[in-house]
């Protein structure tokens, strides 16, 4: 069971238009189960492999279904959130409106005896959450074939973000890299790097050239501009070819690569209802 520090990735929720497609897709594609939670959790969907919790999913009609207008216009679609850890989730929240950034729903939700979760909004972070456990920790399993391996804010603000993750989740955030092609952060704990920001506005000539590939955050359609920012979760698998053709047999598709990167074969990859995350040779996670 993985140990969290404040600050780090340690849960992970997907919104979907369809459970059912949803566990269709990833039980092929990663092994895992989808366990209804009952009416109790609006029929929350815990995600396990091997027993071990992965994260959670919830159909986004049923997440949207009495929420305030500003939550409800968020919970509609399909994507991955990720949550980090924090010790005093009152205390963040606080820190977060001092920011200026929004605290969906304006406070904390008590998740039954298992914790607290918080989610934020803000044009540099994208929408994040936090979770303060009380039985419950988190995700089970990390940086293996099936589990996640890595999470990844995207963001054309760079300097706000990393000033925010800082000041709001307590992040020992390290710019790693800055150069005109490439400017990344990363957040450290006693364990080691545990996620990243990346600028979407430093992609440069050469970055993917030989892989003959857009780089991360730059669209390979030429669409025009940066995405809004949003966290991206990196999935292990022991073989990074091969699961982006089982994606795409699966009904989904390939975004970017596979290609080569100094932190091992990657790939961003959509499934079959449009859900981007991305893939990583699992024995090159440090």
């Amino acid at each position: 069971m993985p140990t969290f520090t404040t600050g780090d990735p340690c849960w992970i929720d997907l919104m979907t238009d369809s459970i059912e497609r949803s566990h269709a897709f990833y039980g092929q594609l990663f092994g895992w189960t989808f366990t209804d939670s009952g009416a109790e959790f609006g029929h929350y969907n815990m995600i396990t492999l091997d027993d071990a919790p992965i994260g959670g999913a919830m159909e986004n009609s049923a997440a949207a279904a009495g929420m305030p207008p500003e939550m409800a216009d968020i919970a509609i679609g399909n994507y991955w959130s990720t949550y980090l850890h924090t010790a005093d989730i009152d205390a963040l929240a606080h820190r977060a409106a001092d920011h200026g950034a929004q605290v969906l729903g304006g406070s904390p939700m008590q998740v039954g005896e298992l914790g607290w979760s918080l989610e934020v909004l803000d044009p540099a972070l994208g929408m994040i959450g936090a979770w303060q456990p009380l039985e419950f920790p988190g995700t089970g399993l990390l940086a293996a074939a099936g589990a996640p391996c890595w999470f990844e804010l995207h963001t054309s603000h760079f300097p706000e973000a990393v000033s925010l993750m800082r000041d709001v989740f307590e992040w020992d955030a390290a710019v790693t890299a800055d150069t005109p092609q490439f400017r990344y952060a990363e957040h450290r704990s006693p364990e080691g790097a545990t996620a990243g920001i990346y600028d979407v506005t430093r992609t440069g000539p050469g970055t993917d050239e030989d892989a003959g590939v857009a780089a991360p955050g730059e669209s390979s359609e030429g669409s025009g501009g940066p995405e809004p920012a949003h966290w991206v979760v990196y999935f292990g698998t022991p073989d990074v070819d091969a699961a982006a053709s089982r994606v795409i047999e699966l009904g989904g598709s390939v975004l970017l690569g596979p290609h080569d990167s100094p932190y091992g074969r990657m790939a961003a990859v959509a499934d079959d209802q449009g859900t981007t995350f991305s893939l990583v040779q699992a024995d090159a996670v440090s």
